[in-house]
């Protein structure tokens, strides 16, 4: 390991990422935030000051990046951005250390998940940032640092493989620095389309760019607390839902077709695997929410037990409260009623009385739940249709922006969401998760072996779009999909342990691996974690940063082996 060339491009970076501050100080100044003006400027100086000491000492150093110095360079990166990132929150008292830790690395790995308990009365300056940390991470902070430095050579394209999500990351054009700068050219694209758009839709420009950052880097971050739904707007989540869309498909598609391959995107298998099961969830969930579900006895039991009534839509709620209204009217008759238990008969009276009550409660209890259960959540179909296009594409992309609380959803909605968060998006997006191509590599594999098992002599090639899939890479996404697995069970059993409740423990793990944000229970839709105890926010970072950078460039860090010389 070349240590001091590590240090040498570690500094440029950090220099680099105080310089990206300024225009969050700017928003500062905008609205009169002074105190976070001199956080901005605290930070800046510390994080000007860490890269050239870096880089003052890594000068001298020689040679050229290899596998392992790009793999530690990119790992330990977005590690250290995060904690620099992280001093504007703790430097205008917004924020503990880890807290704070926690809300910069969901920013730059576009995951979503907060802290934050009250979004509106956050310093207007922090909020930029936080969003704008989204922007960076979504193409890659190591990409935008390989598009505007030329001196990096071969050492660039090790970085870009090293970061970019996919099996296979490929260059658009043979030099990485001309790839590298056609990405972001197609990120800023859009990020100046999305913006114009939601400006005409009604957003100032402050919330335009920060729901343009969120959702082109599929992050989910918003101004505000009920995300979204807080604008109450169709335009508004239409303009979202087509921008997420494009977030998570591969910008290489976006490419080709700019240069006149108008069939590319179709011809891709990736891409019409992703844009059908997009369909196929919405239409799934537009049903689910009409009503269209079988109902049974456990779901009644399992609400009497859990408590889950809390967590039924407001027009379920709605179905209930009539109910209850009603019997609490005739208990409070009945009560008026009874005698004093000082007459005559009273006590006696008045215990049976409660049997009474009691049974009516019970029965009351009953019939107001399967009244609810039979209420659809949402009375018509664009109601239903527009909420669940928004949801699966924001989940299946791995944004976490919501017009809903689909924690309150029916069981199968849930279970499909879920589903879709491991899924994710594509390769050569900004989005998280396992991503749609390996998905398809999975299941061509696994259907080969079982074809193996009564064709032994039969050789046949996977291929996805017309090409042929190495071996290499198979071996590659078997072994990711390991790590994947194990690491998830293993995260979701080591959040159990410190007291989170079975679907909160695995869904964070799911939500924070995935790169989503939100995951069911209590870190919801309409939730957040900063009741998860300090180690278990500093485990879910970690796996923000594995996630981000599909586990490899972080799981690396912690091999012995990988730290010593050759």
């Amino acid at each position: 390991m070349n240590y001091r060339l590590v240090a040498k491009y570690l500094g440029h970076f950090l220099l680099a990422l105080g310089l990206l501050m300024i225009p969050s100080a700017g928003w500062a100044v905008y609205f009169a935030e002074w105190r976070v003006l001199k956080a901005f400027v605290g930070s800046i100086g510390l994080s000007t000051a860490a890269g050239a000491g870096l880089a003052y000492w890594g000068k001298a150093a020689g040679g050229r990046l290899f596998q392992r110095e790009a793999l530690g360079l990119v790992g330990v990166s977005w590690l250290v951005a995060a904690a620099l990132g992280a001093l504007p929150y703790v430097f205008a008292g917004v924020l503990g250390p880890v807290d704070a830790y926690f809300e910069c690395m969901s920013g730059f790995t576009t995951t979503g998940s907060t802290v934050l308990t009250d979004i509106e009365g956050t310093y207007k300056g922090i909020l930029f940032w936080r969003s704008f940390t989204h922007w960076l991470g979504g193409m890659g902070i190591i990409v935008l640092f390989i598009a505007v430095l030329p001196y990096l050579g071969a050492g660039g394209k090790m970085l870009f493989r090293s970061e970019s999500p996919g099996p296979d990351p490929r260059g658009l054009r043979p030099r990485i620095q001309d790839t590298a700068f056609i990405l972001y050219v197609l990120y800023g694209g859009f990020t100046v389309l999305e913006t114009i758009a939601l400006m005409l839709a009604g957003m100032d420009l402050y919330d335009a760019l920060c729901h343009t950052f969120g959702t082109l880097a599929t992050g989910g971050f918003s101004t505000r607390q009920a995300s979204i739904g807080a604008f109450d707007s169709v335009a508004v989540d239409l303009i979202i839902i087509f921008f997420m869309i494009c977030a998570g498909g591969n910008f290489a598609l976006y490419f080709a077709v700019l240069r006149r391959k108008w069939r590319a995107p179709w011809r891709d298998t990736e891409w019409r695997v992703y844009i059908g099961l997009l369909l196929i969830g919405t239409a799934a969930v537009t049903l689910n929410l009409m009503g269209v579900q079988h109902h049974s006895a456990i779901e009644d039991s399992a609400c009497e037990v859990s408590g889950a009534m809390r967590k039924l839509t407001p027009a379920q709620r709605s179905a209930v409260e009539e109910v209850e209204a009603v019997y609490d009217s005739e208990i409070a008759t009945l009560e008026a009623a009874l005698g004093s238990p000082d007459e005559p008969g009273g006590a006696e009276g008045r215990a049976e009385a409660l049997r009474e009550r009691l049974a009516v409660l019970r029965a009351g209890r009953a019939e107001a739940w399967t009244a609810a259960a039979n209420t659809r959540p949402y009375a018509s179909f664009p109601e239903a249709l527009h909420h669940a296009a928004f949801q699966v594409v924001s989940i299946m992309t791995t944004t976490g922006y919501c017009t809903a609380d689909s924690d309150t959803w029916p069981y199968f909605s849930r279970m499909l969401l879920m589903i879709f968060m491991f899924i994710g998006a594509s390769a050569g997006s900004t989005g998280g998760g396992i991503k749609v191509v390996r998905v398809i590599m999975l299941v061509k594999m696994a259907y080969r072996r079982l074809e193996h098992m009564f064709r032994p002599r039969t050789i046949r090639a996977i291929r996805i779009s017309g090409q042929v899939i190495e071996d290499d890479t198979q071996q590659t996404v078997y072994a990711f999909f390991v790590l994947y697995v194990l690491w998830f069970a293993g995260g979701a059993l080591f959040m159990s342990l410190l007291g989170l409740p079975f679907q909160t423990a695995a869904t964070s793990v799911a939500a924070t691996l995935n790169n989503i944000g939100p995951g069911l229970e209590a870190v919801g839709a309409t939730m957040d974690y900063h009741l998860v105890p300090t180690v278990g926010k500093l485990f879910l970072a970690l796996c923000m940063a594995l996630g981000r950078l599909e586990l490899f460039s972080i799981l690396v860090l912690f091999a012995p082996a990988f730290w010593r010389k050759n």
